[in-house]
């Protein structure tokens, strides 16, 4: 006895490659559009600018926070932030910038400054180390 092999095999295959091929094509669109608005707004250089001379702003005055004013008492908490300065520049942009302590021990061995810049939708960050010789 022979079976009778139905003439719809494969139909389901080739329906579920097609679906398959769809499905990733739109996630492919999708995931396009996206890194497309993100360079777009990378590639802004004005915005860009701003932002970094904002972030620079709000650094250095930190930094004048650690020398003219910041007075400290103890060893100083290494997750704690000190010297928090913020500043707005006339083109808009707004900075601003902390200071973190690096401990070993019971002694400061260096500090960091982080600044944060922002102009725009465009975010520009710095970061400085500083040892401190004893």
């Amino acid at each position: 006895m022979k079976k009778r092999i139905a003439q719809e095999n494969g139909q389901t295959m080739i329906l579920i490659t097609v679906m398959m091929g769809g499905l990733i094509l739109s996630a492919t669109a999708i995931a396009g559009l996206l890194m497309f608005y993100q360079l777009q707004r990378s590639t802004d250089a004005a915005s860009s600018g701003r932002a970094i001379f904002a972030a620079d702003a709000a650094s250095e005055q930190a930094l004048e926070c650690y020398f003219h004013e910041l007075v400290l008492d103890s060893v100083p908490n290494t997750t704690t932030d000190y010297c928090l300065k913020s500043v707005t520049l006339g083109n808009g942009a707004e900075g601003s910038a902390v200071i973190r302590f690096d401990i070993l021990g019971q002694n400061v061995i260096g500090f960091w400054i982080r600044g944060n810049g922002i102009a725009g939708s465009t975010e520009r960050g710095l970061e400085s180390y500083f040892s401190v010789v004893q």
